[in-house]
């Protein structure tokens, strides 16, 4: 429990503090997020808290503002997403296969170099995979790419 607990503080403390919502010192909405996520930890004990389920809380505290609401938000995207986060990884790397399936239909050209140089299992994709691009784009294209992909 001691290593989730040092895990989350060092991931809390690095969201989205650029984002007017999370600036400043002793921003109480970094305890929140804080919080939030020691709360999942305890609600789905079995999963606990994993490292990318600070990027996917933020956008909804930000929007939900209230905690409580943004606790049971949270708790309904990671029903749908939780898979990503298993240690054994084989949602994920499953989800990876079959973008590298896909690049082949849309372009057999690039999924072959990708094979011919020892990157076909597509890892370069798992971050944009595990936490829905959230760290690639900006904040709000990020919350209208979820409304839009339905995230």
């Amino acid at each position: 429990m001691d290593l989730v607990l040092n895990i989350l503080d060092k991931d809390v403390t690095r969201t989205d503090r650029t984002h007017e919502y999370f600036q400043g010192e002793n921003n109480a909405h970094v305890q929140v997020l804080h919080d939030i996520l020691m709360t999942y930890n305890m609600y789905n004990f079995d999963l606990g808290y994993v490292q990318g389920m600070n990027d996917l809380l933020s956008p909804i505290l930000v929007i939900m503002e209230d905690e409580i609401d943004a606790f049971w938000c949270f708790v309904g995207l990671m029903s749908r997403m939780d898979q990503n986060f298993h240690m054994d990884q084989l949602h994920i790397k499953s989800q990876l296969s079959n973008l590298h399936t896909l690049l082949q239909f849309i372009d057999a050209e690039l999924a072959k170099y990708l094979v011919e140089n020892n990157a076909s299992n597509m890892y370069f994709f798992f971050r944009w995979v595990l936490i829905c691009f959230k760290r690639e784009f900006l904040f709000d294209d990020v919350m209208y790419l979820w409304e839009v992909i339905k995230i």
